[in-house]
């Protein structure tokens, strides 16, 4: 049995397998907080405020292989958008998926546990 200590850094190193419409093995990385923060500061003011290019970018940045090809974390708006181009709007949509599927089962979770029949 894991501690809570392993626990945490298990789940903050899973990773996601999926496809996309090319076939393509994606392999995604949630993003913690430290993550985001660096996104935004990669993606600049202006962008961060443009849900637009924070939706596609945020979708990208979690990408760490492409068919089993390692993808460092872009460090540069130019690298991150050449990941965006690279993924296309098959791998994106792909990401955009698997996000929407992680997060109707956390809403799905915590409606329950925030019902108003269940004991706290």
């Amino acid at each position: 049995m894991d501690t809570p200590s392993q626990e945490i850094i298990a789940a903050s190193n899973a990773t996601e397998d999926l496809k996309d419409a090319l076939g393509r093995a994606i392999q995604i990385k949630r993003l913690n907080a430290l993550d985001r923060m660096r996104l935004f500061e990669i993606v600049g003011a202006d962008n961060v405020r443009n849900d637009y290019y924070l939706g596609y970018a945020t979708l990208a940045f979690q990408v760490v292989k492409i068919d089993g090809e390692n993808i460092p974390r872009p460090n540069s708006k130019i690298a991150l958008e050449g990941l965006v181009q690279r993924l296309g709007d098959d791998g994106i949509t792909a990401v955009a998926e698997a996000m929407k599927a992680t997060a109707s089962e956390t809403d799905s979770i915590a409606l329950v546990k925030n019902a108003p029949s269940t004991p706290n």
